[in-house]
């Protein structure tokens, strides 16, 4: 990745962390909210590098996520991959549901 690409998607995934954390929105959220707009892809950023770096932005209080709380993420990066990612994301969403009944 350039070094101007680098800092775009900084900028990008910092302004939008911002914004959710303004907004009380919770962490496994914030998250799902970050691959489904794009700002990271989850083979470049895997969830506990995106969790480690919500905590270093001043996220540490008010959530706990383990590592296994998500599978996953497909590798490829095509149409089929696409599709795989909101598989990916409904058994997240569904892990999140089954977590919070508890």
């Amino acid at each position: 990745m350039s070094a101007d690409l680098r800092q775009r998607v900084e900028t990008a995934f910092l302004a939008e962390a911002n914004r959710l954390k303004a907004e009380q929105i919770p962490v496994a959220k914030a998250i799902e909210i970050f691959y489904k707009t794009g700002i990271v892809h989850p083979k470049r950023w895997p969830v506990p590098e995106i969790v480690e770096e919500l905590r270093y932005r001043g996220w540490s209080s008010g959530f706990h996520i383990k590592p296994t709380y998500y599978p996953q993420p497909p590798d490829l990066v095509n149409r089929e991959s696409a599709i795989e990612l909101a598989k990916w994301l409904r058994i997240v969403d569904r892990k999140k549901r089954e977590i919070e009944a508890q």
